[in-house]
């Protein structure tokens, strides 16, 4: 969407930039911009997911299938999520001391599953809720001091994204030491976007920008696993995990309808104010105007109308409305990336437990050669040749726990965990001056005349918001506190993450860039997340 827009003549085109900022969520689903969705189980959510050499509960399926067949008892697990809250602080975006955020409160189950041993194979079954945001909100902002042609913005915004795991592990006992499993995954993941965004002009006009999103996107999910008990005190645990999509389905639609006093339009009205033979007066009305932009694309395929004063080509003599087709700028694919996460736990006496994983979650590309036709001129528009919401860093993360049984039943929990972002490093230099480039050098998009009054025309992504706009690393931590007996277990779970929780590599403040005017704001992210856990042995 963003590339086409710097095609937009300049009478509207700073209340389309200001007012896209309310959409840059739409190709968002969950938390795309990081490796690790969130923490899952009763045990492992207290130990920060430091849980591949352990994985002796249902939520074993999760983290290491290879761990199961060393559970000491069948059980039942239930993981409720009480509370889940997200919140991302945009700084100053619009002006000093005019911040943005959003906001997502969300309650859903977190797992729910099974395992039951039999000799040397064990089964278990397991529902993982990996992802559940749900925004719902107004904004209103008045004079925004970065953008003085503007006099107010409201964008109404609605959001949910969920992902879910379901399906059954297996796992065999090799030797007493070794064991292997598989868990088999099928995992829907959906997103819903709904935005009504409007910028009111100092002057008369105003612009208005409605967006509706809908994705939904399947597949299934194996995730092999291993682990060996080197000794009574020390266990080793790995594990690796991939995506493979099956089916995929996305509708998109965008309408701009700018309303302005045109100058290029007058109303002429001429009154004769003196005698008979003196000359009359005239004055000049500018009449209201209004343009209008339609985007649709279903699947891979997008259509668009674009006025003809919007085709951005000098000489427009001959051209008429434009009505493209082509590949969509966005598409219904989810990454499919490997995971491998490996770690170790170690029992320095019968009470105390240390664990630790690192994991590493690959990068990801889609090459795609995204162009569109325009079928009432010949004109061919190229605008990029890969999917950039798909271009995913590599990541390297680890987690750390420790439990610690007070009394034979009351046990505290408590771990460490990073996750950083796995977008492209963001320059806010960099982007302002590519701004400035573009303004002062008409450099919004490249064009070649092709003879015949036809045009070749080029959006260059890298002059545009960049498709992953969030570059932010976190770090987590988790506190819990447990009552167990030979039958039951309870715990009570929090977990928060955040941008610098200690501060361990100076200032970790995200750098998002939201806006395609080309300035890049500082972010602060924060997630809290309560868990209710109980499970049943027999």
């Amino acid at each position: 969407m963003g590339t086409f827009y710097r095609g937009v003549n300049m009478r509207n085109r700073v209340a389309l930039f200001v007012i896209l900022i309310f959409c840059f969520l739409a190709d968002i689903h969950g938390d795309e911009f990081h490796s690790i969705d969130g923490l899952y189980g009763e045990r492992a959510s207290g130990l920060a997911g430091a849980y591949s050499a352990l994985s002796d509960d249902p939520s074993g399926a999760y983290y290491n299938p290879g761990g199961l067949i060393f559970a000491v008892a069948n059980r039942v697990s239930l993981s409720a999520s009480g509370y889940n809250k997200t919140s991302k602080s945009f700084e100053n975006l619009l002006g000093f001391g005019q911040s943005y955020e959003r906001k997502s409160s969300a309650y859903a189950p977190n797992l729910i599953g099974s395992l039951n041993v039999f000799g040397k194979f064990a089964v278990a079954f397991t529902v993982v809720n990996t992802r559940l945001e749900d925004f719902n909100q107004a904004d209103q902002f008045y004079y925004p001091h970065f953008f003085s042609q503007l006099n107010q913005i409201t964008s109404d915004y609605t959001n949910n994204a969920t992902q879910f795991l379901i399906g059954p592990s297996l796992s065999y006992r090799l030797s007493n030491r070794l064991g292997f499993g598989v868990s088999l995954y099928y995992f829907n993941d959906r997103m819903r976007t709904r935005i009504d965004s409007r910028g009111v002009f100092t002057t008369d006009g105003f612009t208005t920008l409605t967006t509706n999103d809908a994705r939904t996107t399947d597949g299934l999910e194996p995730v092999f696993g291993w682990q060996y008990i080197v000794s009574k005190t020390l266990s080793l645990g790995l594990s690796v995990r991939r995506k493979f999509l099956n089916s995929k389905h996305r509708r998109t639609s965008y309408i701009s309808t700018p309303q302005y006093m045109d100058p290029y339009n007058y109303n002429v009205v001429t009154t004769q104010t003196g005698p008979p033979g003196t000359p009359a007066t005239t004055t000049y009305s500018p009449l209201l105007a209004s343009d209008y932009l339609i985007d649709e694309s279903t699947g891979d395929i997008m259509s668009w109308f674009v006025p003809v004063e919007s085709i951005p080509v000098s000489n427009k003599t001959g051209l008429n409305d434009s009505i493209l087709v082509g590949k969509s700028l966005s598409t219904a694919r989810i990454p499919e990336v490997p995971q491998l996460r490996m770690g170790f736990a170690y029992y320095p006496t019968p009470k105390f437990l240390l664990s630790f994983d690192f994991i590493y979650t690959d990068g990801y590309s889609v090459k795609k050669n995204l162009y569109m036709v325009d079928i009432n001129n010949p004109i061919v528009y190229y605008n990029d040749d890969r999917y950039r919401q798909l271009e995913l860093l590599s990541t390297r993360n680890f987690a750390i726990g420790m439990e610690y049984y007070l009394t034979e039943s009351l046990v505290i929990r408590g771990g460490y965990f990073t996750n950083k972002s796995n977008t492209k490093p963001i320059n806010r230099t960099l982007r302002a001056m590519v701004y400035l480039y573009q303004e002062l050098q008409s450099l919004d998009t490249l064009s070649a005349s092709t003879g015949g009054g036809g045009y070749l025309i080029y959006a260059n992504p890298e002059l545009s918001t960049p498709a992953r706009n969030e570059k932010i690393d976190l770090e987590g931590i988790s506190l819990a506190v447990g009552y167990e007996t030979a039958k039951n277990s309870t715990s009570l779970t929090y977990v928060l993450q955040k941008e610098n929780i200690f501060q361990t590599s100076g200032s970790r403040t995200g750098m998002p860039q939201l806006l395609q005017v080309g300035f890049a704001a500082p972010m602060k992210y924060r997630n809290q997340t309560i868990l209710l856990s109980a499970g049943i042995k027999y």
